[in-house]
């Protein structure tokens, strides 16, 4: 075979040739918590796929694999650099010769894990994730009520269609109410569970950051999102929480939070319905996000309500955020 005559097609072909034989890798491990959060174990046999994320274009897949019996990954890629006759790792305006890593991480049993981006990373060094940890997927583990929307929250009926109307205020759109559901039915599970609260809530607030990275773009709203969605099962979800599976408005709880013989109005009572009502038929954090948005209202508009009917709920500004995964 000759190129007599074709002399750039010969140089292009072996710059091509040379530059893909130059490498980088990829690696970290994986462990998973078991259901009571008490312990990690390394997890064997998990699919670790690795791609660049480009706003621009579409996202180049870089290297994929298993992890060992250790719960390791080590994978290679092939470089990419810009070169005139083509774009590098991310086109457009973005163009660069550094990819932007991230790692899709499944395993039977486990809920679903996206990492954090490492942006513009070099080629020749190593690009460890470290130890990744994995919460146990919990949805085959209760019993949970989706609509034909896909919510897992009761949004189809009266008091689901409140709850998304008035989340609406705090710039918490349907998108993200879709966008969390397997995060807010595990969420219920683990209530369902002997896992205790926090556990529970904090788990929540890991998984739904996951569920943000698949659009790098819109991921500080949906990091805020995420927040208001922890926030709200973080203040009210104790009354789920101690409460899970009976009518709230049937037992003692019910007086602990809107005490009959304090001059409550309607719409108050009519709240510990609901509370009854949304732990029987759907998502915590729904209902959290509603009770987060009245007390906030009722912050400004009686300040003495709050004191009575909220006297056990935090709802100060400065509630701690917990602690990046």
């Amino acid at each position: 075979m000759t190129f007599k005559g074709h002399p750039v097609f010969l140089l292009l072909t072996l710059l091509s040739i040379f530059n893909h034989a130059s490498a980088g890798q990829i690696s970290g491990s994986i462990k998973q918590y078991n259901t009571e959060l008490t312990s990690t174990t390394p997890v064997s046999g998990a699919d670790v796929s690795c791609y660049d994320y480009d706003p621009f274009n579409a996202d180049d897949s870089m290297a994929s694999g298993k992890t060992t019996s250790s719960g390791s990954f080590w994978m290679s890629y092939s470089s990419r650099a810009y070169k005139w006759w083509r774009c590098g790792w991310d086109c457009g305006t973005q163009n660069s010769q550094r990819p932007d890593i991230i790692c899709d991480i499944n395993k039977d049993g486990a809920f679903p894990h996206r990492t954090v981006k490492k942006s513009n990373y070099r080629e020749d060094r190593v690009a460890n994730f470290g130890t990744v940890i994995l919460y146990p997927d919990r949805k085959n583990d209760c019993t949970l009520t989706r609509d034909s929307l896909g919510y897992c929250g009761p949004a189809s009926t009266s008091a689901g269609k409140v709850i998304h109307t008035i989340a609406s205020s705090m710039s918490i759109t349907d998108y993200y109410f879709r966008k969390f559901s397997d995060g807010c039915a595990n969420h219920d599970c683990c209530y369902s569970s002997d896992v205790g609260q926090k556990e529970c809530d904090d788990e929540f607030y890991d998984n739904l950051r996951s569920l943000c990275r698949d659009d790098q773009e819109t991921i500080a709203a949906c990091y805020a999102a995420a927040y208001s969605f922890y926030s709200a099962v973080a203040t009210f979800g104790h009354m789920f929480y101690e409460g899970n599976g009976r009518s709230l408005a049937a037992d003692e709880h019910s007086e602990e939070i809107f005490p009959e013989d304090e001059g409550f109005s309607t719409i108050e009572k009519e709240e510990t319905a609901l509370v009854a009502l949304l732990s029987t038929f759907g998502c915590i954090a729904f209902a959290g996000m509603y009770f987060l948005i009245q007390a906030n209202i009722r912050r400004v508009e009686s300040k003495k309500s709050i004191e009575k009917g909220f006297e056990k709920l935090d709802v100060d500004d400065d509630t701690n955020t917990p602690q990046d995964a």
